[in-house]
């Protein structure tokens, strides 16, 4: 599945890869990323002692010690570019620290609310993503695979296991009482030789979110969907194309019917990569049972990309009668609304 992309679109996204991984390498915290105008990416940071500064100044002397053996085995894991031999002491740190706040808190006598420490504690290596209408509204989040003690700690029993958000289903972005859950959505790797990958988790606004998210995936991701070729291989192969091909055995050989029309509604389409794949593997399959395939396009998001570029190519131009691309703000749209949406015909 290949797709064209501008000189200039390619050296940001390299750019804003480059910028990130360097960031993740070094011993500083994500305060937060923010999206700005024209799709610009600013990552601010924080210090150590600026992220835990509520629990040094309220930690008793046993919390002082397990946050500073904590401080230590961070600084340690960091500086040895993320060794696998300090993985386990960097996660029982962390989670001593965190057992301890939170004994601390049961043990109290009236709990109004969970302390601030212990949401820096959740936060910690989780960073908010800011955009939308408003510059510092906090709409996602993210966290890194290779420095959220969480996560680390989920995936020690299976060292070997590819990457993956369901590692870690959901986090806490954010501080004091501006602290959040969000929900896993997609992983992105930075490099080819690096195994640090940047995990996107979303918002409960789908409105909000997914614009922010589109963009931001747009600015530094080497592909928008990074599962698209698999996840339409499954679908196409072990769900739409035995349809497909039972159709056409029962519609019979006839030769006024050796046009197979396809017509598609992808809901939250996004880039079009997922149905582009789609559509080359039904194609595929069609042509093989002696058909001539036609697929008419409806696209549906809320922040809509140009899905008409991944089917400009000569092997799936001519197959493709026609793509309809909308948007929608509505989050609960049932599939009857959105088919019947004015959206703009691409050709």
């Amino acid at each position: 599945m290949i797709s064209a992309r501008s000189p200039r679109e390619s050296a940001k996204r390299v750019y804003h890869r480059a910028k990130l991984l360097r960031h993740f390498e070094t011993e500083s915290l994500t305060r937060a990323i923010t999206l700005g105008p024209a799709g610009c990416v600013r990552v601010s940071r924080c210090a150590w002692e600026a992220h835990w500064q509520i629990l040094s100044r309220t930690a008793n002397c046993k919390l002082t010690a397990l946050l500073a053996a904590f401080e230590t085995s961070w600084r340690a894991y960091i500086r040895s570019g993320f060794c696998s031999a300090l993985v386990r002491d960097y996660c029982f740190r962390y989670h001593a620290l965190l057992e301890a706040l939170l004994r601390q808190y049961l043990a109290e006598p009236t709990r109004a609310h969970t302390p601030a420490p212990i949401q820096e504690a959740l936060s910690f290596e989780c960073l908010p993503i800011m955009g939308g209408t408003q510059p510092e509204e906090m709409v996602a989040a993210g966290t890194t695979s290779l420095r959220n003690p969480c996560y680390l700690l989920a995936r020690l029993a299976n060292p070997a296991a590819m990457d993956n958000c369901q590692f870690l289903p959901a986090i806490t972005a954010g501080m004091a009482k501006r602290t959040r859950l969000f929900r896993n959505y997609r992983r992105h790797k930075l490099s080819a030789d690096t195994d640090i990958s940047v995990l996107l988790y979303e918002g409960t606004d789908p409105m909000k979110t997914f614009p922010v998210l589109n963009t931001l995936q747009r600015q530094f991701a080497q592909r928008d969907d990074p599962w698209a070729h698999e996840r339409s291989q499954r679908l196409a192969k072990q769900v739409l194309l035995p349809y497909v091909l039972e159709t056409i055995r029962t519609q019979g050989s006839a030769q006024d019917q050796r046009l197979v029309q396809v017509e598609l509604l992808d809901i939250g389409g996004g880039s079009g990569t997922l149905v582009s794949g789609i559509c080359h593997q039904l194609g595929e399959g069609i042509r093989r049972a002696g058909k001539t395939p036609s697929f008419r396009l409806w696209m549906a998001d809320v922040s809509p990309g140009d899905p008409a570029r991944f089917f400009r190519t000569a092997s799936r131009r001519h197959l493709v009668d026609s793509v309809m691309c909308s948007s929608y703000a509505v989050a609960n749209s049932t599939a009857a609304d959105l088919a019947c949406l004015q959206g703009e015909l691409l050709w």
